[in-house]
């Protein structure tokens, strides 16, 4: 299982904090794109080995295949993920929110695109505005559709020794829909945001 994210217990509060601003606001906008009132779970901070993504997504059900797609972006030049999964069922539900007939890999992967556009840049624009940090996001890019969770992998963070994860959930109220963010963070990046999370907390 995934391990408590190296963080004092006041700086895993702040990061906490300043990501549910950044996830209501990034809540809205999924509201908007579905016309469905949204509910947000408390978002969870984590450490783990890049082979075990899929431990960290507790909110998705294991029983269900599931889809993915991949949003790169990088804070103050530190290289991280926003990782957007999201069940069969789910799917199907956003599917008929937005109107689209997904008959084929290709809408399949538009959908999901939009998906993690919406919950992206609100997220991330206010995430890197409260940190002080400056924000570069890449296009997203579907990574999975429709397999078993724990086939779940993301070559990208292969490499990395560790990964911190900020995992958020999304849950339409009344409807199946339920898909997780996951915030990808190198250990990298640890002291720089340790240091930011300081200069908010002894403000």
């Amino acid at each position: 299982m995934p391990n408590t994210a190296p963080f004092t217990e006041e700086q895993r509060d702040c990061l906490q904090e300043l990501t549910n601003v950044a996830m209501g606001a990034a809540g809205e906008s999924l509201a908007a794109f579905t016309k469905t009132f949204v509910n947000l779970s408390i978002p969870v901070v984590r450490a783990f080995h890049p082979s075990k993504i899929s431990k960290g997504l507790a909110h998705v059900e294991t029983g269900e295949n599931v889809s993915a797609v991949v949003q790169p972006f990088s804070l103050s030049e530190h290289e991280c993920f926003a990782l957007v999964v999201i069940t069969e069922n789910s799917f199907s539900d956003l599917a008929q929110f937005t109107g689209r007939w997904v008959d084929n890999e290709t809408v399949a992967g538009e959908l999901l695109g939009d998906l993690a556009r919406t919950l992206n840049d609100t997220c991330l624009s206010g995430m890197s505005e409260m940190m002080d940090m400056t924000l570069d996001v890449e296009q997203p890019d579907v990574i999975a559709l429709n397999i078993a969770l724990d086939q779940l992998r993301l070559q990208d963070i292969a490499g990395w020794d560790s990964a911190i994860s900020i995992e958020i959930n999304y849950h339409l109220e009344d409807h199946p829909f339920n898909c997780d963010l996951l915030l990808l963070f190198p250990d990298q990046a640890l002291d720089d945001i340790r240091m930011i999370l300081d200069g908010m907390i002894n403000i």
